[in-house]
């Protein structure tokens, strides 16, 4: 059986290509007793918040319901783009 974060990354990859991002990461872990479902994206010119609703919006129809909750789309400060 595939690890949530690799079912996550296959859904959240394509999306993220076709709003002109790259899929940079995706984590699944526990803090404070709540798990945190967290996919990160990134692109050259670096990323707004337009870019993360544009990834974000068409995953939440994609992705199972009890990830739902968990679920936290992280966009890299302007500064802080990914290698």
């Amino acid at each position: 059986m595939a690890k949530v974060t690799e079912l996550v990354a296959a859904l959240a990859a394509p999306i993220a290509e076709q709003n002109g991002c790259t899929l940079w990461d995706v984590e699944y872990v526990r803090e404070a007793g709540q798990w945190f479902l967290r996919v990160y994206i990134d692109k050259p010119e670096g990323i707004s918040i337009n870019d993360c609703e544009a990834v974000s919006r068409p995953t939440r129809w994609t992705r199972p319901t009890p990830l739902r909750e968990a679920m936290c789309w992280r966009c890299p400060p302007p500064a802080q783009t990914a290698p």
